[in-house]
């Protein structure tokens, strides 16, 4: 479907999420109120925007949202391309304020800019109801490529992606045994070979404590084909400015990831353990070009 519209609704309490949409082209979300989507117990739903996992999107628009004490993430992408989210506010939204990944097609073109993420201390989740510990971290922004590592049939476009003029406030670590730990700003590319621009330019983050300020995480190598990974695109961090009083690990971490970790049959006992592969060194195929901090 092609042009749809989401607009000036109040669309609340809802038990997975305000607003999920698949197989859309050209799709807006625009001037909704999106609120306490989700269940208290339950850390795996509770949007309120997303797109639905599988799907295939082109051309996504958030703009002028107002998301409010969902019980996972504010707005939220699951699959799709040529993606835009400005001017939206995001207000205690319980595991994330904006978080955009694809899981089974390409997403190359991402821009998030000009939005205003609060954390709210106090909406969390100690125990889900499944996995205890499993819902603990708290992310304000993110990106992630190609979360299940698919080897796409035809080359991609070089990448594109922005996150640029977002203000983050009241950045806290949940739990000082918060699993997944605690970001302001988090980039995790998947992809193996593709080349990219990322540039995270602007951007205001306050709070109290958390384990990174930025994160950009690439993970090119791909041990279980045989393929030594491209490693990182033209990375740009400038311009940030920064006041968070406890920082447990580091303000800011780049890192190409030569580790594989496959799950396999041990041969011996018959059971299945997670083996951990090193492979040759990963080749940046990008300088780092700039990290300027104001």
């Amino acid at each position: 479907m092609d042009g749809n519209k989401v607009t000036n609704s109040f669309l609340h309490n809802n038990r997975v999420a305000g607003v999920m949409f698949g197989y859309q082209r050209n799709f807006v979300v625009d001037n909704n109120i999106l609120s306490y989507n989700g269940h208290v117990l339950d850390g795996g739903t509770g949007y309120g925007a997303a797109s639905m996992a599988g799907s295939y999107n082109d051309g996504i628009t958030y703009t002028g949202n107002y998301t409010n004490y969902n019980y996972r993430k504010g707005l939220d992408i699951h699959d799709g391309n040529k993606i835009l989210i400005e001017n939206n506010v995001s207000l205690g939204d319980r595991l994330n304020g904006i978080e955009v990944y694809n899981r089974a097609n390409p997403m190359t073109d991402v821009i998030i800019r000009n939005n205003k993420v609060t954390q709210d201390p106090n909406s969390k989740l100690e125990n889900d109801d499944d996995d205890p510990a499993r819902y603990r971290g708290y992310t304000a922004i993110s990106i992630l490529t190609n979360e299940k590592n698919h080897k796409w049939t035809k080359p991609l476009e070089k990448g594109r992606y922005v996150i640029s003029n977002n203000t983050i406030e009241g950045l806290t670590k949940p739990f000082e045994n918060g699993q997944l730990g605690t970001f302001g700003i988090l980039f995790r590319n998947n992809e193996s070979s593709n080349d990219y621009s990322l540039n995270i330019e602007g951007n205001t983050i306050t709070g109290d404590s958390t384990d990174y300020i930025i994160s950009v995480n690439n993970n090119t190598a791909q041990a279980s084909r045989g393929v030594e990974g491209g490693g990182s695109g033209d990375i740009t961090i400038s311009r940030n400015k920064i006041e968070v009083d406890d920082i447990k690990q580091l303000p800011i971490y780049i890192n190409d990831d030569t580790t594989y970790v496959a799950s396999v049959i041990d041969r011996t006992t018959g059971k299945r353990v997670n083996k951990v592969t090193k492979v040759p060194f990963t080749k940046l195929e990008e300088a780092l070009t700039l990290i300027t901090m104001s």
